[in-house]
């Protein structure tokens, strides 16, 4: 199978020893081309085409599975996701705790199935793990400032976030609370679960942080949940949002609403119907 691979040394976890091995992990993978981003683009549809590629290899963060996936979407290939930066939400929700050489133990196996995911989609922003709406979006820029060693911007971005970490955030349309904190939309099958949570000061905060060491968190007085296909996010001129934990600010209102990919990714874990993985690994 002719193979693309796409890696950002910058990501978390992704080094340069990894890169070198995975000829090796992927013997059944013929790998025709590298794109080494953010240094160089990544490589349009038309190139992948031209070389026949069938398969995009991804080993980096979230951000740029993220904007591989999009752009992608509309190409009959597909993508294996590696686990390769901080956070690896998406190599997770596709493989579990797996590591680069369980994965390829995995494939080698024929233990793959081929699967398409759903997203939350606001105006050009997909998430396909979550998307968080508030204040909370603000800690996305000292983690990044860090990530890169701009260790005086990672403290002035940390204060912010610690200033404002109970101001008001959106409203959901439709929905009873007045303020919010933050809203937590998840995409599952059929529609987006959206998590309104309503943190006022420490108490609230320390009820919710009880209620998620109890595993029992949707159940807290401070959560009201709700289900949606499509929802539209009221407050002031704009919010800060995380997309599978990538920073952005967006305009109010904003509508969100739920999709599924047409692209169609590599997955070494089962899943149940609601779209949520499960721990048995696809047969």
């Amino acid at each position: 199978m002719r193979a693309w691979l796409i890696s950002n040394l910058a990501s978390g976890s992704t080094d340069a020893e990894t890169l070198d091995r995975l000829p090796a992990l992927f013997p059944a993978l013929d790998f025709v081309g590298h794109s080494r981003f953010p240094d160089e683009p990544l490589p349009p549809v038309a190139a992948l085409r031209g070389r026949s590629v069938s398969l995009i290899v991804l080993l980096a963060g979230d951000g740029t599975i993220n904007a591989a996936a999009t752009l992608y979407d509309s190409w009959e290939g597909a993508a294996l996701i590696l686990p390769g930066g901080t956070m690896n939400m998406l190599a997770q929700l596709l493989h579990g705790p797996s590591t680069v050489g369980d994965i390829a133990a995995a494939i080698g196996r024929g233990d793959a199935v081929r699967e398409t995911l759903c997203y939350v989609a606001a105006e050009d922003r997909r998430a396909y793990v979550g998307a968080i709406a508030g204040p909370a979006g603000l800690w996305a820029h000292a983690r990044e400032a860090v990530r890169q060693g701009r260790f005086r911007s990672a403290w002035r971005a940390a204060r912010l976030a610690w200033l404002r970490r109970f101001a008001r955030g959106p409203r959901l349309r439709g929905q009873g609370r007045t303020r919010t904190a933050a809203v937590l939309l998840l995409p599952i099958a059929g529609a987006m679960e959206i998590a309104c949570i309503d943190v006022a000061g420490w108490m609230d905060a320390a009820r919710l942080g009880f209620d998620y060491l109890r595993s029992d968190w949707r159940r807290s007085a401070a959560v009201e949940i709700s289900e949606a296909t499509e929802a539209t996010l009221d407050g002031r001129r704009s919010v800060h949002m995380l997309f599978d934990g990538e920073a952005a600010r967006m305009r109010l209102p904003l509508t969100l609403r739920h999709g599924r990919s047409r692209l169609a990714f590599l997955a070494t874990r089962a899943r149940d119907d609601s779209g949520r993985a499960e721990d048995a690994q696809a047969a």
